[in-house]
């Protein structure tokens, strides 16, 4: 309003402000998981003034993404992999989104290498001790390893290399 009085004085403006709260970001899955395992990613914990409106981005840290509030996730390689979530609640203000993140450890499974078949021969009054040697199993995560024998007799042992004595001639299968 300016000071002249007359009924032209008065200038009127207006202004739309969208208030908006951002999402509160939130997801639940599991710490670690198996190379090749199915495992779910599950953003129901989310909360927004309009729930209806969200959308869910997922980046599952190893190149590869997903879409919606719960998802599935099958890891081909071991490794550990950042979690990221994005929620947008679609205001299109500089405050409509929120992201969240945890952190997944996948694990391989180790490679078992007891060696080759063995066909051994023995004298008749001789012990029928056969030695296993696991030297060339392996990690691919580089995690240690512990050897386990099921000597097809019903007897076992533990370490990466053991010997073990038959009690009679004949056919096993060592694992």
């Amino acid at each position: 309003k300016d000071t002249s009085g007359l009924e032209c004085d008065t200038a009127v403006t207006t202004q739309k402000i969208k208030v908006n709260v951002p999402p509160q970001c939130r997801f639940s899955g599991p710490q670690s998981a198996c190379v090749g395992s199915t495992i779910a990613f599950d953003a129901s914990a989310t909360t927004d003034d309009t729930p209806g409106t969200l959308t869910y981005r997922w980046d599952f840290g190893d190149g590869t993404t997903g879409e919606g509030r719960i998802v599935n996730k099958t890891y081909t390689k071991g490794g550990n992999y950042k979690v990221q979530l994005l929620v947008d609640d679609n205001s299109g203000t500089a405050c409509s989104t929120s992201t969240c993140s945890q952190t997944i450890s996948v694990n391989s499974a180790p490679v078992a290498n007891a060696g080759g078949d063995i066909d051994m021969c023995f004298t008749p009054k001789q012990d029928l001790s056969v030695a296993f040697n696991a030297g060339r199993s392996s990690d691919p995560d580089g995690d240690a390893l512990t050897y386990d024998w099921n000597f097809g007799d019903g007897t076992t042992a533990v370490g990466k290399s053991v010997s073990h004595v038959y009690d009679k001639p004949g056919e096993y299968r060592v694992s």
